[in-house]
């Protein structure tokens, strides 16, 4: 049998030692009353974290601990309520191998809130013999801790987007750092008023002022919010966005396209939509043979598509000069036409292409915006059911910050 300071150079809890311990065979459980190794007369508050010697009183406090092989572990610990005079009330003391109001050790909670990451709550809840609610509580603390020591790095390019989280126009919007591919934070709505919040909140003044480009949608409290909060920031917007009204004005073009021709091209047409949405490196031989199929049936259509394709040459340049001088080509040869869809995309691009030239200067990430937005809504399908946003923000956070660890809830 080993001796009681063996068992607690095993236990590895600097600061204390055990007094005494026992085996219940029956719950295969193993219970450590534990106690201070040193005389220290001084205790600390588990709020302000401030040493007094002015002890009110003490009782024993139960933890669970890591397990020893098949074993289950608990700790005994006589924890002392102290009178805290910066608090102005009693306070239980703080254990360094334990969170306040937690009744499991730190290390246990850690493992268990890593295991969450990659694994169902209940799942997890199941594997070590804790209810749902434990496990959560304790995800939630292990995630309220690392974003509390999560370092603010100094930001160049953010991204600002919204997310759909339920149904009826529900919307998060989330801030990310573009160049570290993470999400800073995020907030639910889209108003301005949640944006200013989230600009404001997510970003400390340092970091205001060292964005040096913000990308965007053209939704206009975006724009405002950015212009107000982030001065030194230039308006770049988002390709995939921009790339969305070329697509309906294809897509107008076809449909308009499809009620002119007789039945028999109707057919021919009929299921090409997603065809004529798609790159034309990106289809296969067969879907490249159907689509120049429907293409040589029709001029407009033909017209339509390879402006779609063209149009993605804008993105390309280095110099704005260039740029623009792209666009008046593409402009150009719009002229007797007869497509009104792609008359209404080139008023809209007009009224937004000082922000889509702004690519010239600030080579952002537009696919990171997209990817950090796959997560978010792969994070809020599994999160059906939850009405805890702070629990399902915390591992939005984790999630982009440690990719390879695949968060789930």
């Amino acid at each position: 049998m080993p001796s009681l300071r063996t068992l607690s150079e095993f236990l590895d809890l600097p600061g204390y030692r055990i007094t005494r311990f026992e085996l219940n065979k029956e719950e295969n459980l193993l219970t450590f009353w534990i106690g201070r190794s040193r005389d220290d007369a001084t205790y600390a508050c588990g709020t302000c974290g401030r040493r007094t010697r002015r002890v009110h009183d003490s009782r024993e406090r139960e933890l669970d601990d890591l397990p020893w092989g098949p074993r289950r572990v608990r700790l005994v610990v006589e924890r002392h309520r102290v009178s805290c005079r910066r608090c102005g009330t009693h306070r239980a003391e703080a254990l360094p191998f334990a969170r306040p109001r937690s009744r499991m050790t730190r290390r246990l909670e850690d493992r268990i809130a890593l295991e969450c990451q990659s694994a169902p709550v209940s799942e997890v809840a199941e594997r070590w013999g804790i209810s749902w609610d434990r496990a959560k509580a304790a995800d939630m603390r292990f995630l309220g801790d690392w974003a509390a020591a999560r370092p603010r790095r100094r930001v160049r390019h953010v991204g600002l987007d919204e997310v759909s989280y339920a149904k009826r126009h529900r919307y998060y919007t989330v801030l990310c750092d573009l160049d570290e591919a993470e999400v800073i934070d995020l907030v639910k709505d889209r108003t301005r008023a949640a944006t200013d919040s989230l600009l404001q909140g997510g970003l400390s003044a340092e970091q205001r002022r060292s964005v040096k480009a913000a990308c965007i949608d053209m939704w206009r409290p975006y724009r405002e919010a950015v212009a107000e909060h982030l001065p030194g920031a230039e308006v770049v917007f988002d390709k995939f966005h921009v790339m969305q009204h070329v697509g309906r004005a294809v897509d107008e073009t076809r449909r308009a396209e499809f009620f002119r021709q007789g039945a028999e091209a109707r057919a021919t047409m009929r299921g090409k939509r997603w065809l004529l949405l798609s790159r034309w490196k990106n289809l296969a031989r067969e879907g490249r043979r159907r689509l120049a199929e429907a293409l040589d049936l029709n001029r407009r259509l033909f017209k339509a598509y390879y402006l779609k394709e063209e149009i993605h040459q804008l993105w390309r340049y280095t110099y704005e000069g260039s740029a623009r001088k792209f666009w008046e080509t593409w402009k150009r040869s719009l002229r007797w036409q007869r497509m009104p869809a792609f008359e209404r995309l080139v008023a809209t691009i007009e009224k937004h292409l000082d922000g889509i030239l702004a690519h010239c200067r600030h080579k952002v990430r537009f696919g990171v915006v997209e990817s950090i937005n796959a997560i978010v809504k792969s994070i809020i399908r599994r999160a059906r059911g939850y009405r805890d946003h702070a629990y399902v923000r915390l591992k939005i956070m984790w999630a982009t910050a440690h990719p390879s660890s695949g968060a789930s809830l």
